[in-house]
């Protein structure tokens, strides 16, 4: 079958000799990659295909001539305008372009270009990559259990109302109606010490 794609066909020698592929050189392997698979050899390493041509020297077919190389294609632009700052934006209309000038995501943009431009550009990217790695740091702390500012604090003041709590229970701080609603919340959630 892989003969016949190649246009190797000898004919009349068996079905059996049609399907196997074993019989195929390395040349014509790479010539049927290139017919039946396009972009096949798009991603190969220089290196591997110095290697390849130092094996097809031998042969008597020239595989270059029989297919024109294939053209990379071009990157089309969709849009009819362009943000420089913005360049995954896509803007088909003026009306389009207007709002992405007034949007937040776009001003922000701007403003770091702005500050980049005043700072320079090395004290940009080392400020940058400071933050960068404070943010993994910040991360990792946060992965390895050690809770935040905020969710610290948060815990040490619910942990004193308890405190406050219990010792208003105890030495009986509340009286009357709201102190029997206070003791009557507090076993019922179970609170402990």
């Amino acid at each position: 079958m892989i003969k016949r794609a190649l246009g190797l066909f000898a004919g009349g020698e068996g079905a059996a000799e049609d399907d196997d592929s074993d019989d195929v050189t390395p040349a014509q392997r790479q010539k049927l990659e290139r017919r039946l698979l396009p972009g096949a050899q798009r991603g190969r390493k220089r290196k591997d295909m110095d290697e390849d041509e130092g094996d097809s020297e031998g042969s008597t077919d020239n595989d270059s001539d029989d297919d024109p190389p294939v053209p990379d294609a071009e990157e089309t632009f969709r849009g009819q305008y362009h943000c420089q700052l913005c360049p995954d934006k896509i803007l088909l209309t003026e009306k389009q372009l207007e709002v992405h000038l007034h949007s937040g995501a776009h001003k922000r943009k701007e403003r770091h270009f702005e500050r980049a431009k005043a700072m320079g550009l090395q004290a940009y990217e080392a400020e940058c990559l400071e933050k960068a790695a404070a943010r993994e740091a910040k991360a990792a702390a946060q992965s390895a259990g050690v809770l935040s500012k905020k969710k610290q604090k948060n815990a040490d003041f619910w942990k004193q109302r308890k405190e406050r709590q219990l010792k208003a229970r105890k030495t009986g701080g509340l009286k009357g109606h709201a102190g029997i609603a206070l003791s009557d919340r507090i076993d019922g959630q179970g609170l402990q010490s």
